[in-house]
Formats: structure tokens, C-alpha cells, sequence
């Protein structure tokens, strides 16, 4: 139930309000206050976002345009009384339900992004956040993690980007046969390679011709070795150790692979498997694939493979999609169902010093990203609700049996084996039913490719853009510095035409600047510390 605002006129006229007989704005003049607190927001960068949380009647908004106009204005709101102010913003996020902390992480960065979150002002509306303290801890808290989130993202973007283009060039030059997916309405089930995944085998194997698989590249070998066939694997990660999953897949070259170009596979792996090309909406990768004359189907990164699969499962059919094998929890021993192929590799080195169970603590405290996947999973989504399920825990035989999840994902239900069986049936008997196909598509030649990709690198390789996509951390820290040198650049100009014009004599650049009522920072020196200008200056160092 949110606090009931009491509005009245403040001395000069202006509307005003309060809650509880605390004041969210001046009673006298609200548009002054408003404009000092905005002038007294330090700044050191130039902002491509402003958040400002619980700003009430909203006259800062004015203020943070006209001190920042190429920056998008954004707000966090504790309650409802203020909607009517929130056509003034470029975006307005609301903490009025539940869960709200884990949604507004997940609006801000979908909103946002990375980058933009790295190069957002977060400012808070004093009076609010005094009045709104449980609000306000849960907002901060949120603004803390999503910042947190985004510096790690831009991290691995910046660590991997050089390495995805690399890779992105082998997969233009290599791929030898391609498909796409076309939609139908049969169930989807997408597999992970959780523990819980070894209990849910036999069951999906009783039924497997009732629903399309979608096999995540770590959970190929526990499949494979249950008997179960994939429709088709996805993998999207591009780092070395990603492509050893898929290792199994050269013994079965019916099984297609649904790759982003910047995904690292196997050598010999895209001549002899189909391939099913995705693309970002972002990155050199995804438009020198589309010159290349790849048919890329969709993809949405979010940080997890199981999102990106997700997001595609959703584009695919208009059925039922179920998860196995989504834990998102550290477990007390294996993190994953057996056989995994990174398991495989690290027991060949185990001994006494660097023991299995080392390995197995080390992946426990190793936690951060599985909290963040279940946020992303666990955000309040409307086309998640009745739609994505995850085989949870039954009361049926003991071979049916899964183990029972340590956490819940939001919208996103636990059910059993027999609520599963149960969608199945319907979804077969409707009139409308439609099979999943796996259709093939034609490429240009090697030699065509080869050309389009040597253009492509040869026009794009010295533009801005380029530089962007191959080292975005980089690229994000020297465009703030240029944009502020540039402001600080034109404040001097402007404070020096100005004096000219007036006839006005100063002593240094810092009192022209003070005379155009603009801001400067003092900062404290030491008397040992001196520039030797006149005789003067010698007689004192002495």
C-alpha cells in the first residue's frame, strides 16, 4: 500500500508536497531548490544517462536538461502520487512490487546496457530518500548490483573481444553447410547440464519424439550417453575451453549446431555439421556474417547461454518450453551432470595437491554469476508466466525422480514429470499442431566469402566503430575523457570572449571561469610545492 502524499502552494506559488508533515520540496521557492541541487552535482565525465531516484514533483528535470542535454534523464519512483510528472522523463522505473529490487536490475541493465550503466550520474532526491528509507536502501542496493554486473560484463566484452572477431573470421571462412529453424507450436525442452539433469533422463527418453531438444553445449554428453538425440546444440560462449563440449559432435554429424560467429567450436566442426548462424544485434561479428551472406536467425545476449536459448526457444514456437538441468545453484560436490567434458580433462590432473575436491570447493564460493543468472530468470516477465517451466521435483516412481531445486525463478514455474506429459498430450491433440523443421539454406562461395570479409576489414578497420567493438572498455574510457576535455575546452573559450568583450583582467583562466557564474574546484597544495616564476620564487626555495 503505497503513503498517501499530502500536495499543497508553496510562498511563491508553486505546487508542493509532503508526507507525514515532512517536506519533499522547499515551501517556498521548490524551482530554486532544484536548481542549486543540480549545480552542486559533481561531475567528471560527460553522461549518457542521469538516474535520479524518487525526485517527487520533479523539478530537477529541467535543471539536469539544460546542464546535460545530451544526456537521457531517467527516474526511480517509490510510489504512484507522482505518475502524472513522468512524461518529463526519458524513463521511469517503479519500486512498487514484488521482487522490485531483482526487476529493476534487470530494467536498468536491458535499458541501459554495460556501457551505459558505466556511464550513468546516479543522483539522490534527499528528501525522498529520508522519508522513503526502506525504498531507498532496496533502490541503492539494486543500482550497487546492476553497476556491479555491468563493469563485469564490459570486463569480459573488453577481455574477449579481440578473440570473438578472431573467431568470427573463421566462422565466415569456414562454415560449409547452413539452416534455420522454422517455427512451429510442439513443445521445446532446453537442457542444461546441472546435476539434476542425470534424474530427468529417462523420462525425457520415454517421450522423445513428443518435443524438440535443445541441447546446451555442456549437456551433449550426458544426452548422448542416455541414448538422447538433440534436435540441434546451442553454444555461443567464445572461449577456448566452451569448444571442447562440443568435441563429441564430430561423431555425430547429423546433430546441427546452432553457432554465433564469435563462438569457438572445434577445427573441422562447421565442414561437417549444419549450422544454424545466430546474430546479435550488436558487433562487427554479426554484420560482416550478414556480408557474408550467412541467414542469421536472432539471438539476445543476457549474459547466460540459457537466456540466449531461452530468448531463441521463444522465437521458435509458440508452445510450451520447459528447462532440465537449470540448478543455478552451487552444489556441495559435481556442479555438473556427468559425464562433462571439462570434468573429464580436470581428472586427469587431479592428485593430492590439487585434489578433486578443491576443484569442487573452489566452484562453490565461485557464486556471483549463478546469482546473477537467477535474477535475470527470476525478473518479473509476462511472456515467461504460463509459457517456461522447469521439471522439478516429483512424487512418481524413483527413476522419475528429480532432484528438488534449491531456489525458485519468478514467473517461471517447478513442475513434474506428469504435468509435463500431460502439456505434451494436449499440445498433440490440437487441430493447429506443428512440427519444428530444421530447414537448409545456401551460402556463397569460399572465394565470394573470402573477398567480402578482406573488403570489410580493409573499410572498416580504421573507424571509430571498429575500435568500439574490438575494445569497447577502452574506447568507453577515452570517449568520456575527449567529451570532457572538449566541455572544459569550450567553457574556457566562452569565459575568455566574454572578457574580451567586457575588458575584463584576470590573473588566471580559473577567474574567468568564476566570472561566468561557472563552477571550478580547488584543490589543497603545500607550500613546498611551488613553480618558480619570478627572482622571488628562488629567494624562498633557498
Amino acid at each position: 500500500m503505497n503513503p498517501v502524499i499530502t500536495f499543497s502552494t508553496a510562498k511563491n506559488g508553486s505546487k508542493t508536497c509532503s508526507l507525514n508533515g515532512i517536506s519533499l520540496h522547499s515551501n517556498y521557492n521548490p524551482e530554486r531548490e532544484a536548481q542549486q541541487f543540480v549545480h552542486s552535482v559533481d561531475m567528471d565525465f560527460t553522461p549518457s544517462f542521469i538516474l535520479i531516484t524518487e525526485p517527487a514533483l520533479s523539478y530537477c528535470v529541467m535543471p539536469l536538461k539544460e546542464r546535460f542535454p545530451e544526456a537521457k534523464i531517467c527516474a526511480v519512483r517509490y510510489c504512484n502520487d507522482f505518475k502524472s510528472e513522468d512524461i518529463m522523463f526519458d524513463r521511469v522505473f517503479y519500486l512498487n512490487t514484488p521482487n522490485y529490487g531483482q526487476k529493476l536490475e534487470s530494467e536498468l541493465f536491458s535499458y541501459m546496457g554495460d556501457e551505459g550503466i558505466c556511464s550513468c550520474r546516479f543522483l539522490s532526491w534527499l528528501p525522498a530518500a529520508k522519508i522513503f528509507s526502506e525504498h531507498d536502501k532496496t533502490a541503492w542496493n539494486s543500482i550497487k548490483n546492476t553497476v556491479k554486473t555491468a563493469h563485469s560484463s564490459l570486463a569480459t566484452h573488453s577481455y574477449f573481444a579481440q578473440r570473438w572477431f578472431r573467431n568470427a573470421h573463421i566462422f565466415c571462412n569456414s562454415v560449409k553447410k547452413t539452416a534455420f529453424v522454422k517455427r512451429g507450436n510442439m513443445p521445446v525442452i532446453i537442457t542444461a547440464s546441472g546435476t539434476s539433469l542425470e534424474k530427468s533422463l529417462e523420462p525425457l527418453k520415454n517421450c522423445r519424439h513428443s518435443y524438440f531438444l535443445i541441447a546446451l553445449s555442456s549437456s551433449l554428453l550426458p544426452l548422448l550417453e542416455a541414448g538422447i538425440k538433440p534436435d540441434m546444440v546451442l553454444s555461443t560462449d567464445g572461449g577456448y575451453w566452451a569448444k571442447r563440449h562440443l568435441e563429441e559432435l564430430k561423431n555425430h554429424n547429423e546433430i546441427p549446431i546452432a553457432l554465433s560467429a564469435e563462438a569457438a567450436y572445434p577445427g573441422g566442426l562447421a565442414e561437417t555439421n549444419t549450422v544454424i548462424p545466430l546474430g546479435f544485434a550488436d558487433g562487427f561479428e554479426t554484420v560482416m556474417a550478414k556480408l557474408c551472406g550467412f541467414k542469421l536467425m536472432n539471438a539476445e545476449r543476457n549474459g547466460t547461454v540459457s537466456g540466449t536459448a531461452l530468448e531463441f526457444a521463444l522465437s521458435i514456437t509458440d508452445g510450451d518450453i520447459f528447462f532440465c538441468g537449470l540448478d543455478l545453484a552451487a552444489g556441495k560436490g559435481l556442479q555438473h551432470c556427468r559425464p562433462n567434458a571439462l570434468e573429464l580433462i580436470s581428472e586427469v590432473s587431479d592428485n593430492r595437491i590439487k585434489s578433486k575436491e578443491g576443484r569442487f570447493t573452489r566452484a562453490r564460493l565461485n557464486s556471483e554469476a549463478l546469482k546473477i543468472y537467477r535474477q535475470w530468470f527470476s525478473a518479473e516477465n509476462p511472456r515467461f508466466k504460463g509459457r517456461v517451466y522447469r521439471l522439478s521435483e516429483t512424487e512418481q516412481a524413483v527413476i522419475t525422480r528429480l532432484g528438488k531445486y534449491e531456489n525458485t525463478l519468478g514467473t517461471i514455474k517447478d513442475v513434474d514429470f506428469s504435468f509435463f506429459n500431460t502439456r505434451i498430450a494436449e499440445s498433440i491433440k490440437k487441430s493447429d499442431f506443428c512440427r519444428i523443421s530444421i530447414e537448409n539454406t545456401e551460402l556463397p562461395s569460399s572465394s565470394v566469402r573470402a573477398e567480402r570479409i578482406k573488403n570489410f576489414i580493409e573499410a572498416n578497420s580504421s573507424s571509430e566503430d571498429w575500435l568500439h567493438s574490438i575494445f569497447p572498455a577502452e574506447y568507453l574510457s577515452w570517449k568520456r575523457s575527449i567529451k570532457e576535455r572538449e566541455k572544459k575546452f569550450e567553457i574556457l573559450k566562452k569565459a575568455h570572449q566574454i572578457a574580451e568583450e567586457k575588458n575584463i583582467l584576470a590573473t588566471d583562466d580559473a577567474s574567468l571561469v568564476e566570472n561566468i557564474s561557472g563552477r571550478i574546484k580547488f584543490i589543497h597544495g603545500d607550500y613546498d610545492n611551488i613553480k618558480i616564476t619570478v627572482q622571488e620564487d628562488l629567494k624562498y626555495l633557498k
